[in-house]
């Protein structure tokens, strides 16, 4: 044992593990150090664990590594874990205890080690003297670990360890002497454990072998077992592990096929006529045994097709068959749905045409199907759709999409989830009309509601900015206030916001209903995401587009809504990135420009929830051009089509100067920022309009900086402006006109540099521009750099400057070839929002001076009045010495 904790970092136990290591003796060792633990000692375990750890990092013969897992030392470590919870944990043992698992680990990874080895370590630690639960009362993926690292073989060897003791064919051994039955648990959770190898990569094709595991659990779970061994209980829980493994993680649609078909046609050789009633555990009824017989021969008769529709089918047909077994009614309803479609297309494929132009499209139905298979909370049904459904893509047309979105709109109650299906139809039609009134009156209070919030929230913050706010014209200059008065408005406004807040405080918890129906929407939108991985039509695109957002509106108006708004932000993210598509009919400029406004239109509307969606709404617009300049290059872009993109631009054009004219706008900023870094020429109409607003006093002060940082965006554009060379020339004059403006704007500053308010946020941000300028080449076509550079230096020469805008001048004046030394002249202002650093450093250097001018006058002081003492003495001495030798004299004369 060791006195303390701390010892075990002796190196007393690092030369140990090196001899121990190398000896002969290791197994034995470690069987002699097992017998002192026998009783439970913590730093007798701490000890053991730390040699262990040592001997598995350094051991190199692998076959000893069972031997080392000795019996008290598992039983102590499974038994400290038990015991270790709450404030009983102990961080000591489970950080030794990790280390130990992860060197087991590391040294079964290694080549060379056999999967014999592996299995014994594994027996080691799920069965005596360890635990079958090892990872749930460790807490560790051990288990799963070194299952992992097992080849073919392996895999085979630890599923036929799981089969003995889901049948119990073997007793569970608690000690040397003690046996018993395995629990149900136990047998259940062995099951899973064997589900779980059926989707290893060591097997991955294996499938003979898969088929085997499958069809054993199907014959547990769905027959009766006349040897008694599988109770009710124990059967209906495999009999759901069986549904569960059939979703199976296949790369190849023929590999699921061969294995579905293989246990159909194993379990359809079982179940005859004759012996419902006996051979299964829950038996069918003849309408379902008929629908079962009907399923198993049309699958039987495409089971050898190669085309894709048959091959969808089949799977189809094999799924919803085997679900006959598990929820009957919901199979066979869903597989009557599917053979009338299945005859459909047969008949469209002899004919050319579909049967009737009243009745739906196959692929309408087989939607249908799906949406209502994914109204299930089933997993396997779920990744059955998500399975076949990227093989359907192609075949979707708009009311097949219009079908998916319907189903997402929450304004729409003709969902599979809807409780209106379950009313009378007696009570539906005597209260039709007062639910229409109802939804009228609602509707107009809803669109009053929606016209009044801006006003209301302008109120709000009116009344939160108080005396700072004088006029709906101006806006409140931050740098006037000081930290109190900030934070008094930071409050206000976070009340006056948090008013307004949608669905704050209705509901504390949502329904299950609620739940359900959102939990269902995420699932459609599986769909969805997959049809825009598939290379989608444009115009499908398109008409996703606007329903994703108003789904994702509602669930931002809505805090039980989050995975829903996660779900559609993810949707929206990859439909905004797509730029390949199957087709483009039926897009024109037109089109996207209707599109285009109602996007912007969101940004006008809506003061709370356009916050939220301000970036997503942007992406959408930018996607938008981006389908713009596709349907131009594919057009070849007659004169005609030019005029309507052109249209596209005006659009962006007015929408830009809403931006900067409309106070209560809330067009997103994010969306100019993305305009102007677009490999597009209607950015160049653009460009004149921001440079009109750069000086003009009427835009606020905030506008104005965002115009400037537009312009650097779109002057740092290399790609765009690179590209194309020529058509960039149309802007060299309007570049001109704003450079001039920018030397008439210092100079006249420079006049009069007290008279003109000017934020010096604003004269960084000139200063960054003009250096993008420059150092572009649009800045060659301006000739009086000169003039600039002379007018920003005078600039310099009368205000102080912070550290951000004393950089972007220094840059500047790089780009320029000229010196940022400037000769400070007498009078130098300070701009109304300077850094209040830059105050403080001044004080603090006047402090400094100060004090050490104090610190000189008393050292003169001091040394002063130290020479006025020593000259004091001085004269003292000298004194005292002529009056010795006064004396000497005399009384040499006396004696003579």
């Amino acid at each position: 044992t060791i006195p303390r904790v701390s010892a075990l970092k002796h190196p007393i136990f690092d030369l140990s593990v090196e001899k121990i290591s190398e000896s002969d003796l290791v197994a034995e060792f470690f069987d002699a150090l097992d017998r002192t633990l026998s009783k439970s000692n913590r730093n007798k375990y701490l000890v053991a664990t730390r040699l262990l750890t040592g001997v598995l990092e350094n051991v190199k013969d692998a076959t000893i590594l069972p031997h080392l897992l000795t019996k008290n030392y598992v039983q102590q470590t499974i038994n400290t874990y038990k015991t270790a919870v709450g404030k009983l944990k102990d961080k000591e043992f489970q950080q030794s205890s990790q280390k130990l698992f992860e060197a087991l680990l590391n040294n079964l990874k290694k080549e060379g080690v056999k999967s014999k080895i592996k299995i014994k370590v594994l027996k080691k630690l799920l069965f005596y003297p360890g635990t079958f639960i090892f990872e749930k009362v460790t807490k560790s993926k051990l288990i799963q670990n070194i299952t992992a690292t097992l080849d073919k073989e392996g895999v085979k060897k630890l599923g036929a360890i799981y089969l003995e003791v889901v049948l119990a064919t073997k007793d569970r051994v608690i000690d040397e002497t003690t046996s018993e039955r395995w629990w149900n648990m136990d047998r259940i959770y062995a099951s899973h454990l064997l589900v779980k190898l059926l989707s290893h990569p060591s097997v991955h094709e294996e499938s003979d072998w898969k088929i085997e595991q499958l069809t054993f659990l199907m014959r547990l779970g769905l027959l009766n077992d006349q040897s008694e061994n599988i109770g009710h209980e124990l059967a209906d829980s495999l009999k759901e592990t069986f549904y569960s493994s059939l979703d199976l993680k296949l790369t190849k649609l023929d590999d699921l096929r061969l294995i579905l078909s293989r246990i159909v046609h194993e379990l359809d050789e079982i179940v005859t006529e004759d012996s419902l009633e006996t051979v299964l555990r829950h038996p069918l009824s003849r309408e379902n045994y008929e629908t079962w017989r009907h399923t198993v021969e049309l699958a039987s008769k495409i089971e050898s097709s190669t085309k894709k529709k048959n091959v969808v089918f089949h799977v189809l047909f094999l799924h919803l068959g085997l679900q006959i077994f598990n929820n009957s009614k919901l199979a066979s309803d869903s597989l009557k749905e599917l053979f009338s479609c299945y005859e459909r297309v047969k008949k469209s494929k002899k004919t050319e045409t579909e049967v009737s132009s009243d009745d739906p499209l196959w692929i309408e139905v087989v939607v249908d199907l799906f949406l209502n298979l994914l109204s299930h909370n089933s997993h396997l049904l779920r990744s059955v759709i998500n399975c076949v459904f990227p093989h359907l893509c192609k075949y979707m047309n708009a009311t097949a999409i219009h079908q998916i979105l319907s189903v997402l709109d929450p304004k729409n109650e003709s969902n599979p989830l809807s409780k209106s299906d379950d009313e009378d139809s007696g009570e539906e039609g005597e209260s039709a009309n007062e639910e229409t009134s109802d939804d009228d009156d609602d509707e107009s209070v809803g669109s009053e509601d929606e016209e009044n919030v801006n006003d209301k929230l302008r109120m709000a913050l009116q009344q939160a900015l108080g005396n700072n706010a004088e006029s709906d014209a101006e806006s409140v200059n931050l740098d006037n206030l000081d930290d109190e008065e900030g934070e008094r408005l930071d409050q206000a406004l976070g009340r006056a916001f948090k008013q307004f807040k949608p669905n704050l405080g209705r509901k504390k918890k949502q329904s299950r209903d609620e739940q359900t129906l959102t939990h269902f929407r995420i699932r459609v939108l599986d769909l969805i995401e997959i049809y825009l991985n598939s290379g989608p039509s444009m115009l499908l695109t398109l008409e996703i587009m606007l329903p994703l957002l108003q789904i994702l509106e509602f669930s931002i108006r809505d805090d039980h809504q989050k995975p829903l708004q996660d779900r559609v932000r993810a949707c929206l993210k990859k439909l905004s990135s797509l730029k390949k598509f199957s087709d483009c009919d039926d897009v024109s400029q037109q089109v996207l420009v209707d599109l285009l406004q109602s996007l912007l239109e969101k940004g006008t509307r809506n003061a709370i929830i356009i916050q939220d969606m301000g970036e997503k709404i942007a992406e959408c617009c930018i996607f938008v051009l981006n389908c713009s300049q596709i349907i131009e290059q594919t057009e070849n872009a007659t004169p005609k089509k030019k005029k309507k993109t052109n249209s596209v631009s005006r659009v962006v054009k007015e929408g830009l100067e809403t931006f900067f004219n409309k106070r209560d706008c809330l067009i997103p900023y994010v969306l100019f920022k993305g305009v102007l870094q677009l490999n597009w020429e209607g950015i160049l109409e653009l460009v004149p309009i921001l440079t009109g607003y750069v000086f003009t006093k009427t835009v606020r002060p905030f506008r104005r900086n965002q115009a400037m940082e537009l312009m650097k965006l779109f002057y740092n554009n290399h790609r765009f402006i690179n590209s194309h060379q020529e058509e960039v020339k149309q802007i060299e004059e309007s570049t001109v006109n704003f450079l001039l403006d920018c030397v008439g704007f210092f100079r006249e500053f420079c006049g009069n540099p007290s008279g003109r308010k000017v934020r010096e946020k604003f004269i960084c941000n000139l200063f960054e521009l003009l250096s993008e300028i420059k150092t572009c080449i649009l800045g060659s076509c301006f000739k009086s750099w000169d003039a600039v550079g002379d007018a920003v230096r005078d600039c310099r020469s009368q205000m102080t400057l912070s550290k951000d805008t004393k950089a972007a001048f220094n840059k500047l004046c790089k780009n320029l070839n000229i010196s940022s030394l400037v000769q400070m002249k007498q009078t130098i202002i300070k701009l109304n929002n300077v850094d209040e650093t830059i105050e403080q450093e001044t004080e603090q250097q006047e402090k400094k001076k100060k004090k050490k001018n104090l610190k000189k006058d008393k050292l003169k002081l001091k040394k002063e009045s130290k020479e006025l003492r020593l000259q004091s003495l001085s004269e003292g001495l000298g004194k005292r010495k002529m009056n010795w030798d006064d004396a000497d004299e005399e009384k040499k004369l006396k004696t003579s």
